[in-house]
């Protein structure tokens, strides 16, 4: 991709300072008029298709950033394209399925680690600062008696009820475990 995209600006850029080469030689004299007028719709020409080809690249690189800043991994770039953006729009299109593997991958292993959290036979209770409820497990809501239904302000008045017996607990009969 990078060959065939720096072949073409260079080309691009060789045959516009050719033409303002030509330009030169022929401005000024009249009996040149006509080929003035090609030259400079030649350099138009070559100018634009530059202007187009980066214009094009920047707007692809910018779709690709958004897609992976904001997690849309449904952005896809067109399969068939000049030899220039082909190698490009490939690696943007398998970086991106790529990177939606990795998310899939660490949705699955969240999930899979709060079932396993939620059906170990030990009771969790996990607390935030000040002593909000951040997560219980369903052994935790077994061993308090607590329903199923109860909502986190219940949650929330329990864990202020027992708190001062949490204080007391010393170190050595409770861990902490920190999951990132």
């Amino acid at each position: 991709m990078i060959r065939f995209f720096k072949l073409k600006v260079v080309l691009l850029y060789a045959l516009i300072l050719i033409n303002l080469t030509a330009i030169s030689m022929v401005i000024g004299d009249s009996k040149y008029v006509f080929t003035q007028i090609t030259l400079f719709g030649i350099l138009a020409i070559l100018i634009t298709a530059s202007f187009y080809l980066i214009t094009q690249s920047h707007r692809d690189i910018n779709r690709f950033l958004f897609a992976l800043k904001f997690q849309d991994y449904s952005v896809s770039f067109p399969q068939k394209a000049s030899k220039s953006h082909a190698t490009l729009y490939h690696a943007l299109n398998h970086t991106l399925e790529q990177i939606k593997q990795l998310h899939h991958t660490e949705q699955n292993n969240h999930l899979w680690m709060k079932a396993l959290i939620q059906k170990i036979p030990v009771g969790i209770l996990v607390l935030a600062p000040k002593n909000q409820v951040e997560f219980i497990n369903q052994k935790c809501t077994e061993i308090l008696h607590l329903p199923h239904s109860a909502n986190n302000h219940a949650l929330n008045q329990l864990v202020a009820y027992i708190a001062p017996q949490l204080e007391k607990v010393t170190s050595e009969q409770y861990h902490t475990i920190t999951l990132s």
